[in-house]
């Protein structure tokens, strides 16, 4: 299980595990993790996982978020990140077990680790609610109500795999074996694949230009990729395959 490592003004207060899918970080009352300063906005940032990833995306705070120093709107966190908000230090850890190898790709490709799929039909973990106090500088913790039941069995998906077209790397491949798959280079483009119910998608995570299909930019949306299309990300063309033979 990830956790985020609380600090304030480089005292460490506590550790919160994370659970659910979706976690709040803000001044209000209402947010999961509750931050009490008036520096931090009332809904400031807000976590969301993705099997077993969490995405951080600011909630167009007064004060910004900021990972590693760099102010971010939408970012896939990365073992040992630090997120600052206000004079608050948060830092993302995963388990030692989730952690996976750099991808084949050198600096061109960068395959984030990943955690594998969830089981079907087991409901996420009760999410943990870890509110600041003022006086004591302490957590106090409340439990959210259970997440609605599961969905029923999605159709099984056929295997998929990118192979780059320009480049040093022309030619290689990469099966996509996980739910999510990062491409791109850190600090100037990277996206997500991810391997949803209805299919795979393509979503925009970081770098001022957004990643095209077909020589179009798909914006902050995340859009479904279709066998044979063309993604270009960070200089570097790649060709998204389908083979339906092949169950993923």
């Amino acid at each position: 299980m990830a956790k985020l490592i609380l600090s304030l003004d480089g005292k460490v207060i506590r550790e919160i595990p994370l659970a659910g899918q979706r976690i709040t970080i803000g001044r209000k009352l209402h947010n999961q993790i509750v931050l009490d300063s008036r520096a931090v906005s009332g809904e400031h940032a807000i976590l969301i996982r993705q099997q077993g990833e969490y995405l951080l995306e600011d909630r167009q705070s007064t004060n910004g978020t900021h990972v590693n120093g760099q102010a971010i709107t939408r970012i896939l966190l990365h073992h040992n990140d630090s997120i600052g908000i206000a004079r608050y230090q948060l830092t993302y850890q995963q388990n030692p077990e989730t952690l996976g190898k750099a991808g084949e790709f050198e600096d061109t490709i960068l395959i984030a680790p990943m955690a594998p799929a969830p089981r079907r039909h087991l409901p996420d973990a009760v999410p943990y609610t870890a509110t600041l106090q003022t006086s004591t500088s302490a957590l106090r913790s409340m439990p959210l109500p259970p997440p609605p039941p599961p969905v029923a069995n999605a159709p099984i998906l056929p295997t998929a795999r990118i192979r780059v077209i320009n480049g040093k790397n022309a030619g290689r491949e990469l099966e996509i074996t996980k739910n999510f798959v990062t491409l791109g280079r850190q600090g100037v483009q990277v996206a997500v694949i991810s391997r949803r119910p209805q299919g795979y998608c393509l979503t925009h995570v970081e770098g001022r230009r957004y990643p095209s299909i077909n020589g179009l930019s798909i914006g902050t949306q995340a859009k479904p990729l279709t066998d044979q299309d063309v993604i270009e990300l960070a200089g570097v063309s790649m060709r998204f395959m389908l083979d339906p033979d092949l169950p993923g």
